[in-house]
Formats: structure tokens, sequence, C-alpha cells
């Protein structure tokens, strides 16, 4: 069984719903490990001794996040030809998927506090990158944690979100 997948019940479930909830909502900095082991009903050792620290929880919910938005990615993209329109339709799933899901806050901010060597969503962007000297897939990561993070203030909308991916995505 993969660790990140808890066995229905247990404790390190309810914890992990818990922190995916608080994390979504209020960002890493302003979750309290008493605050979700009280919500998930265990103490603050049993976080602990399932997940190391804060950050070692934040970096499993990331990481089970970011698997949820590539599938979805993945799949948008595979119904397209060329690289751009691939691009623009994985860009697009992607942030509806996590729009919907209120799970901006957490991957707009996840590099603030994750040095990520595997960074899955970075890895991806980077198989559009149609000129390797060039290193355009910066570009599109970096967009599109500002684009999360926006959506998460109320600072963009869904739609604007979308005209910037197009942008950014569709050149003639």
């Amino acid at each position: 069984m993969k660790k990140t997948i808890p066995i229905p019940g247990s404790k390190r479930e309810r914890v992990l719903q818990q922190a995916l909830t608080a994390f979504c909502q209020d960002g890493f900095e302003n979750v309290h490990l008493s605050d979700l082991a009280t919500k998930a009903d265990v103490t603050t050792g049993t976080i602990y001794h399932h997940f190391g620290s804060k950050l070692g929880l934040y970096d499993i919910i990331c990481t089970e996040l970011e698997q949820r938005i590539i599938d979805r990615m993945e799949a948008a993209a595979e119904q397209h030809q060329t690289l751009a329109h691939a691009l623009k339709a994985a860009l697009t799933a992607g942030i509806n998927f996590s729009f919907k899901k209120g799970y901006c806050k957490v991957l707009g901010e996840k590099q603030q506090y994750l040095i990520q060597v595997d960074d899955k969503i970075s890895f991806f962007f980077s198989q559009y990158n149609p000129t390797v000297e060039l290193k355009t897939d910066i570009l599109v990561y970096s967009s599109w944690q500002i684009v999360n993070l926006k959506l998460a203030a109320n600072e963009l909308t869904l739609e604007q979100a979308h005209e910037l991916f197009n942008w950014l995505t569709v050149r003639e």
C-alpha cells in the first residue's frame, strides 16, 4: 500500500482529511497542528508519529493534490496534436479542477515551503517546452502558481485565468 493512502477510518486518514481542508482554506502558515489534532480527534503526538512535522504533512497533501491535477492534465493534453493546444488544454483542465476543488491556495503557495527536486507539475510542463534552450516551462509553471494564488485570493476570476492561459499558450 502506498504510504499516502491511509486505511479508511484510521487516525492517519482523519488527520489527512482535516489537513487537506485546513491547508486549502487557511494556507500553510495559518494551520496549527494542535487545531488539526483536535479536529481529527487525535493527539499532536499522533501527527508527529505519522508525518514527522507540519511540513511532512504538508508535503504529503501537496503530493496527493499534484497527482490529482496531473491525471486530469495528462488526459486533457492527450486529446490534442500540437504542443500549444495540448498545453492550453492541460492548463485549462488543471485550473478548472484546482478551482472547483478549492486547491488553489495549496498549489499556489507550496513552492514557498517545499523545495522539491521531483515536482510533478513542473516536470509535466517541461514536456511541453518546444525549445530546450529557452526554458519556457519556467514561465508556464510560474504562471500556474501565480494564477492559483490569485484565484485563491479572489483577485482573479476563473474566466480571467482561462484568458491568461490562452494568451500564454496560443501564439500565431
